[in-house]
């Protein structure tokens, strides 16, 4: 394995470390602060729960479409590869084989 793939993984690994990590700590301080004091005007802890809220909103929506584009390139390989299965290689060859059967 060279050091450019071994970089990607790594990247990637990371990224989905990272990923995983922000959507629970999003989770944790949204059901930590459900319950708050709230001072109903300008409330700093009601905005934080609303942010962290659009983004898990954002995160799961990107998720949903990475699902969609993978099922779609799935559905579509699964139409291409039996055709590109049936198709016959006609070579001097194998012609010669038919004539001579």
């Amino acid at each position: 394995m060279n050091k450019r793939s071994f970089f990607k993984q790594l990247i990637s690994m990371l990224m989905c470390i990272c990923f995983v990590l922000i959507s629970l700590f999003l989770i944790t301080y949204i059901v930590k602060e459900a319950n708050h004091e709230c001072s109903k005007e300008k409330c700093h802890i009601c905005d934080c729960i609303l942010r962290a809220e659009k983004m898990l909103k954002h995160l799961s929506s990107n998720i949903f479409n990475s699902y969609i584009a993978i099922i779609v390139v799935l559905s579509c390989l699964s139409c291409l590869i039996p055709a590109i299965l049936n198709i016959q290689i006609i070579t001097p060859i194998t012609l010669k084989v038919k004539m001579i059967n």
